[in-house]
């Protein structure tokens, strides 16, 4: 089953966090993709700041435009 939305944002974040594709998260699938997400984003101190956020949703931006 796969989740409804009429939002593209979402939908694209339920299919990245949805692992094994029964169109609902578990809590595990939930820690998994925002560790993965944290790991992207934290800079060289192994913290985030708003300038580390900022950078990945200007990457995301430019991701969905190509």
């Amino acid at each position: 089953m796969q989740a409804q939305s009429g939002h593209r944002g979402m939908d694209g974040m339920m299919s990245r966090m949805d692992g094994n594709g029964d169109g609902m998260i578990s809590k595990e699938e939930f820690m998994k993709a925002h560790e993965a997400m944290f790991d992207q984003m934290k800079g060289s101190n192994g913290m985030i700041s708003l300038q580390d956020m900022q950078m990945r949703r200007q990457r995301m931006m430019e991701q969905r435009t190509k």
